[in-house]
């Protein structure tokens, strides 16, 4: 169809705040757009339990803190 506007299929990749963790969601956001025109890489940045109680051990919360 000539003058359609390109479909986009958006991804979004969930990190934690981290430097480390920034530049590995990075990498992905890299290796998804040289994967083709139609894709959309959206970085997302989490916070978890863990990140939010930095003065609780980390050994004293339940499941899921991460």
């Amino acid at each position: 169809m000539k003058g359609a506007e390109p479909r986009y299929r958006t991804f979004r990749i969930g990190t934690r705040s981290s430097p480390l963790a920034k530049a590995q969601a990075a990498e992905v956001v890299a290796a998804l757009r040289a994967a083709g025109p139609g894709v959309r890489p959206e970085i997302v940045t989490l916070s978890t339990r863990g990140d939010r109680h930095k003065d609780v051990p980390l050994s004293s919360m339940e499941r899921g803190m991460f």
